[in-house]
């Protein structure tokens, strides 16, 4: 008997079917954006939500207040759990979405994914 070939969507890694978004994203380039988080390591960002590393697990659904520190202002907002995916012992990647976001919040996030040529 011939192997069969895997169809289509047996084939495409795991890692693209997670990484699927409806807003464009933007990654932190070290120095020229200036945005941090006090929940975890940005990993990447867009004007509704961000993908953080972390070392402690978020149940999803769950809400935290969280801090973004955006051009050396502190913008407070409550973030949901969106996913949570456990990367090593001590590592954890979560999707959150921002909800409640102050108007400051909003625009700010919105300067910085444009100025990474991010689509909104």
């Amino acid at each position: 008997m011939a192997p069969t070939q895997p169809t289509q969507a047996a084939s495409a890694p795991a890692s693209r079917k997670r990484e699927r978004r409806i807003f464009g994203r933007a990654v932190p380039a070290g120095g020229t954006s200036t945005i941090a988080c006090d929940r975890g390591r940005i990993i990447d960002f867009s004007t509704r939500g961000m993908r953080l590393a972390t070392r402690s697990r978020w149940a999803e659904g769950q809400c935290r207040a969280i801090t973004v520190t955006i051009e050396d202002h502190d913008h407070h907002a409550e973030a949901r759990c969106i996913w949570c995916r456990q990367d090593g012992l001590f590592s954890h990647v979560i999707g959150i979405s921002i909800e409640n976001a102050t108007p400051e919040l909003s625009a700010a996030l919105e300067r910085l994914t444009a100025a990474e040529g991010c689509e909104l």
